[in-house]
């Protein structure tokens, strides 16, 4: 029989000794101080008591913990029991052992699926919290899945108090019913949506953000959620402002002047033309508005 990979124990009082047709599959009769590398089975000849979680703890939880009793009673099994054998079973165990070794086998390549998996969905989780932009996913039904740090700083709350809710437990009533329209519309639709708004953090800022939200599908084709981040245009908006300010003072000098301005432009064949004249100056040229404009000159 293959026992290969499964660690096989009898956790019994010393009075209480193993069958010895067990003996013979390097059975180990103590706990280990760590858990074991691989797939393991622990006979337990006595009533589950409160020694039980302490036998889980240092077996690991994928262990397959096995109660050896003469009523093989189905209440017994669930919590830290997973299974029931009679004795008399374990005096020719190879049928058993096969069993409960393809099963111990199992759960623990399924715990270790497991913890590959929380492992990445923590490095995931990581890399989204370590960036300063706030950044969500939600599913087909409008449910935060997924969350950062940045986020959670927005909207007040910790990630607890965000995953499974929808935006009205989220965010302020002023707004979710907002949010709440985009989100369907994109559902709706598919593909991408960018708009820009104002928002007001928990912290009581203000802000302006631009949203770029994508939806994304299942393995069916189906859209099963959106993934959205707030890009804050504060700097943007405020050099945009700027820039219009700077413009109109422009304009209002060049408008006034009572010296004659022309601005020249260099077209791509090398000529010369007229871009632009103040008042002064198409008055002196007797041009009227817009007059000569973009012509040789």
């Amino acid at each position: 029989m293959d026992l290969s990979g499964v660690a096989l124990y009898w956790l019994g009082r010393p009075s209480c000794a193993p069958p010895a047709a067990l003996r013979r599959f390097a059975l180990k009769l103590e706990l280990p101080t760590r858990a074991p590398d691989g797939a393991a089975i622990a006979f337990l000849p006595a009533a589950p008591g409160p020694a039980l979680a302490d036998i889980r703890a240092k077996l690991g939880g994928e262990a397959l913990i096995v109660l050896v009793a003469e009523e093989e009673e189905p209440a017994l099994i669930g919590g830290d029991v997973d299974d029931i054998c009679r004795p008399d079973a374990l005096a020719k165990p190879g049928l058993v052992l096969a069993r409960l070794a393809a099963r111990a086998r199992e759960r623990f390549r399924a715990a270790r699926s497991r913890a590959a998996l929380e492992r990445r969905c923590a490095h995931i989780q990581a890399g989204l919290d370590a960036l300063p932009t706030p950044i969500f996913i939600k599913d087909a039904d409008i449910r935060y899945t997924v969350c950062n740090k940045a986020f959670q700083r927005f909207v007040g709350l910790p990630s607890e108090e965000i995953i499974g809710k929808r935006v009205y437990g989220v965010s302020r009533p002023e707004r979710a019913e907002y949010y709440e329209a985009t989100d369907r519309a994109l559902l709706a639709a598919g593909g991408e949506q960018i708009y820009e708004t104002t928002v007001r953090y928990a912290d009581g800022s203000r802000h302006e953000v631009m949203f770029h939200k994508a939806a994304f599908r299942d393995e069916r084709g189906a859209v099963a959620g959106m993934a959205g981040v707030m890009l804050d245009i504060n700097q943007r908006k405020r050099a945009e402002a700027a820039l219009h300010e700077s413009e109109l003072r422009y304009r209002d000098v060049f408008e006034h002047a009572s010296d004659c301005i022309a601005l020249i432009d260099v077209t791509a064949d090398g000529r010369y033309i007229l871009a632009a004249a103040n008042p002064a100056a198409r008055q002196a040229c007797g041009l009227a508005k817009d007059e000569g404009l973009e012509q040789p000159v």
